[in-house]
């Protein structure tokens, strides 16, 4: 009876919870409707509710548009700690959904994830995204002479154009109107390949576009491709 008794006893004080524990104040929140031009940041505060000592080896996000620091790694029972999150909302537009994930030595779940989600509305658009030129079947000339696209101020305030520019001299850029767009208005860019320019393979860049919006002031991109001819094997 008394081995019986006391079999019970270290099984109750087995099934007890001593480990290192960690906890959020909140595992989903909102940073609700927020304009593309400037990184937003949260603070999301953790604890060790555990009676050991716990630690976090590193946290991970779900994307590069949002990154986080780490007050601190080790944390005793009942201690607390605050991570900063930031989110780049720029070139983004809708709703988003991104996870926060934290490796650690809780033993319960070694990965933890919380998530924020934001409803971008975004202030300066470029469409398309993405341009590209193709050559033809002799591989000499190209299936069009230029592509345009169209930068849109969907904002409150008038935008400026600072500058345009592309890092592969080969792509040429030119602006036909004036470099400053109205509220609800847009601003037609064309974009062609220089003279002589027949690459033998796929060719990529960056076309840089910097604008100014009251005091803020933003950076946006249009991906533009050359596809060579494809040579078909016999």
């Amino acid at each position: 009876m008394i081995t019986r008794i006391s079999l019970l006893a270290f099984v109750l004080i087995s099934s007890t919870t001593f480990s290192q524990i960690l906890s959020f104040d909140e595992v989903k929140f909102e940073l609700g409707d927020i304009d593309d031009l400037a990184p937003i940041s949260r603070e999301v505060h953790y604890k060790n509710t555990g009676d050991k000592e716990l630690t976090i080896e590193r946290v991970k996000t779900s994307c590069g548009c949002t990154t986080s620091q780490l007050e601190k790694k080790v944390l005793q029972p009942d201690e607390t700690g605050t991570l900063t999150v930031t989110f780049n909302p720029a070139g983004k537009k809708g709703n988003q959904l991104k996870n926060i994930t934290f490796f650690s030595n809780d033993m319960s779940e070694k990965n933890k994830a919380i998530s924020f989600t934001a409803n971008i509305i975004p202030v300066i658009n470029l469409e398309p995204r993405r341009i590209e030129f193709k050559l033809d079947k002799s591989g000499t000339s190209y299936d069009k002479n230029e592509v345009k696209f169209v930068i849109e101020n969907l904002g409150k305030e008038i935008i400026t154009i600072q500058d345009i520019k592309c890092s592969n001299e080969n792509f040429l850029v030119s602006i036909l109107d004036d470099s400053k767009i109205e509220i609800g208005g847009k601003l037609e860019v064309t974009v062609s390949i220089k003279s002589g320019f027949i690459p033998n393979k796929y060719t990529s860049s960056n076309i840089i576009v910097n604008a100014k919006i009251g005091e803020k002031t933003a950076t946006r991109s249009v991906r533009v491709v050359v596809r060579p001819i494809q040579v078909t094997q016999k």
